[in-house]
């Protein structure tokens, strides 16, 4: 099986590259921004969990830092399935970027069509987010 790789679209954030890269530095400092509708993600040091509907809990850890460019994150093995997300920030201007976030998973080519659309969301949705919480953190 060969890895899938789902890519959601970008989202503006209204800060320069290095400043998000750096906000994103310290979780625990950004518990505090997620927001009430995210209440199945917990973040521990490096680590951040959350509860899937019909997957489970997974678990990921940053695994790589480029600054001021990517974070990359890999699933711990108490996930039930294997997978890395990354986080792309992209500068747009001396004050502002851009993310989008990637995610390459083992999944079944027959399973695909079916849970690629939600997946999508959920990317989407956590792209979002992110541009919500760091408009919190300026």
């Amino acid at each position: 099986m060969s890895a899938t790789l789902i890519e959601s679209d970008y989202a503006p954030i209204e800060m320069s590259n290095e400043a998000l890269f750096t906000a994103l530095q310290d979780f625990g400092a950004l518990t505090k921004h997620i927001p009430p509708e995210a209440a199945g993600i917990k973040v521990i040091d490096d680590a951040i969990t959350m509860d899937v509907p019909n997957v489970g809990t997974l678990t990921m850890k940053v695994a790589e830092r480029v600054f001021p460019e990517k974070i990359v994150f890999c699933s711990e093995t108490s996930s039930p399935i294997a997978f890395s997300v990354t986080l792309f920030i992209t500068a747009t201007d001396t004050q502002a970027c851009q993310t989008k976030i990637a995610l390459e998973a083992d999944i079944p080519v027959f399973v695909l069509p079916m849970v690629k659309p939600t997946i999508l969301k959920g990317l989407n949705k956590l792209n979002q987010s992110i541009h919500q919480v760091t408009a919190t953190i300026q």
